[in-house]
């Protein structure tokens, strides 16, 4: 399964601005709001919300031990964040978003997820910026009384997002990859199209198993904004899959969900990336070898449902 081209990026003060009007190879698939208790194991069921949704994910702290922020700081900050400077680029937002945007107006959505990075560890010794580049990322929404605007893709990692001098109010400190902003159009659903109730639904229909841990949103990789990726899926049990080769049939309980709604597995082999990083002492700098971590992917082949 390939990973979709997203162009047309624009770049304000070091932070990445991807239009939601960018193209796709297929339309994303809608799955209507239905009641997802049925659809995943008792253990899954009790761990949802009264409205039967899932609760914001909290990182964990993965990279050397650094410290992270939790998904309601991190709705914190992109609404702070949007209010500060959204008003340098409202054309932009506008523009994209179909309407006029009051950033003091606009309020996070409840459910903040968590876009996972791929990646294993950096060395501890890398400079903050590229600790967040590689890293995992919060996906805040943000909307007025209307509809959703923006969706705010702030970075788990604290380093010096903290409180500034300045006090409350002066909290975001510019160092680089903090935030990464989607602008969502009043007629479209943004990205990630798929809430991690909806992937529910699709598996399930599609595989007629059970989902046996929440889904987990993972990225497609550092040259990507982090809303885009696939959701990783797993069932109760494995399930038959068909590669459509020569009606070749393998099974797996690990599925991935694209925005495109197509299912993909894991390839036998996930590439390393080689990355050059700058290190906290000075300017010294390193190229080191980034393995896929072992239980995610980052490169898929496309999987169809072998009905019984």
């Amino acid at each position: 399964m390939s990973i979709h081209s997203y162009r047309k990026f624009l770049t304000f003060a070091g932070i990445c601005l991807i239009a939601c009007q960018e193209r796709q190879r297929e339309a994303p698939t809608s799955v209507e709001s239905v009641d997802i208790r049925a659809m995943v194991t008792p253990e899954v069921a009790a761990s949802l919300t009264p409205e039967g949704t899932f609760t914001s994910p909290t990182a964990q702290s993965l990279l050397g031990g650094l410290a992270v922020i939790s998904p309601e700081r991190a709705a914190e900050l992109a609404v702070e964040y949007m209010t500060k400077f959204g008003p340098f680029i409202s054309d932009h937002v506008e523009k994209h978003h179909g309407a006029p945007v009051d950033f003091t107006q606009l309020t996070a959505e409840p459910q903040v997820m968590l876009a996972e990075s791929p990646y294993s560890a950096l060395p501890p010794s890398a400079s903050m910026p590229f600790h967040r580049a590689y890293g995992s990322y919060y996906l805040v929404r943000l909307r007025n009384s209307l509809a959703p605007v923006v969706s705010v893709a702030v970075s788990v990692y604290d380093g010096t997002m903290g409180l500034s001098p300045d006090g409350p109010g002066s909290s975001v400190v510019a160092q680089g990859n903090e935030f990464r902003t989607w602008v969502i159009s009043k007629t479209g659903s943004g990205q990630p199209s798929i809430s991690p109730e909806e992937a529910v639904v699709a598996a399930y229909r599609a595989f007629g198993e059970l989902i046996a841990e929440r889904p987990r949103f993972v990225r497609a990789g550092a040259e990507f904004t982090p809303h885009i990726g696939h959701w990783r899926l797993v069932l109760s049990r494995p399930v038959r899959l068909s590669t459509g080769a020569a009606q070749a049939v393998e099974s797996s309980s690990v599925i991935y969900l694209g925005a495109n709604g197509r299912f993909g597995v894991s390839t036998s082999v996930q590439s390393s990336k080689m990355v050059r990083v700058r290190h906290l002492m000075g300017a010294i700098e390193s190229t080191v070898q980034l393995p896929v971590a072992p239980d995610l992917a980052v490169e898929l082949r496309e999987v169809y449902p072998v009905h019984r």
